[in-house]
C-alpha cells in the first residue's frame, strides 16, 4: 500500500462531465483505496492503495457511475515530489496560476517535448519527469500552448502549481 495521487482527466469542466466527489470517493474505495481524500471539485484525490491496477479499477468504476470513460493517472507521492523538485520555472512559483504541470502517460521523452517547440509567443513549455511544465505569460485559457498540448501523445491532464503542491502535501503529511 502506497500513498498516491489520483488525477482524473476532464472532470467537472462542463455540464456533460459532472462527477460528484462523493461518487469519486466511493469509486476509489471500491477499487481498494483507503484513507481517501479529494481535493477541489476537479478530479483530484489522494489515497493509500496498491499502485498496480488502481487506475484500471477506478476507470471501470467511473464508467459505471459516470456512464463514460474517464482517463485516470496515478502518481506516487515521490513521483509528484520529483516533478516539484525539477520545476524549470521557479520564478513562476509565486504566480501559481501561471505555472501548470501537465501529467502525461506514457511519459514523453524530452526530445518529443522539444519537437513541439519550447516557446510559443511569450509562453513556454519544458519537459519534466513524466510531465510537461507550462509557463504562461497571461491566462492558460487563451495561451498558444493549448493547441500544442493537444499534440502530446498519451493521456494528458494539467493542474496549476498550487494544486500540484497541495496534492503533494496531502500525500506526504503524516
Amino acid at each position: 500500500m502506497t500513498r498516491v495521487v489520483v488525477l482524473l482527466r476532464g472532470v467537472n469542466v462542463g455540464p456533460s462531465t459532472r462527477l460528484a466527489m462523493a461518487d469519486l470517493r466511493a469509486v476509489l474505495a471500491d477499487a481498494g483505496a483507503q484513507d481517501v481524500r479529494t481535493y477541489l471539485q476537479s478530479g483530484n484525490a489522494v489515497v493509500t492503495a496498491p499502485v498496480s491496477g488502481l487506475a484500471d479499477g477506478v476507470r471501470r468504476g467511473l464508467r459505471q457511475v459516470a456512464g463514460r470513460d474517464v482517463a485516470v493517472l496515478v502518481r506516487t507521492a515521490a513521483q509528484v515530489g520529483r516533478v516539484i523538485g525539477a520545476n524549470p520555472f521557479p520564478d513562476k512559483e509565486s504566480e501559481p496560476k501561471r505555472l501548470h504541470v501537465a501529467f502525461v502517460d506514457p511519459a514523453p521523452t524530452a526530445a518529443a517535448v522539444e519537437a513541439l517547440g519550447l516557446r510559443h509567443g511569450k509562453d513556454e513549455l519544458a519537459p519534466g519527469p513524466g510531465a510537461v511544465y507550462l509557463s504562461f505569460s497571461g491566462t492558460s485559457h487563451d495561451s498558444p500552448l493549448q493547441p500544442v498540448l493537444r499534440r502530446v501523445d498519451g493521456v494528458v491532464t494539467a493542474r496549476n502549481w498550487s494544486t500540484v503542491t497541495r496534492l503533494h502535501a496531502m500525500a506526504t503529511e503524516g
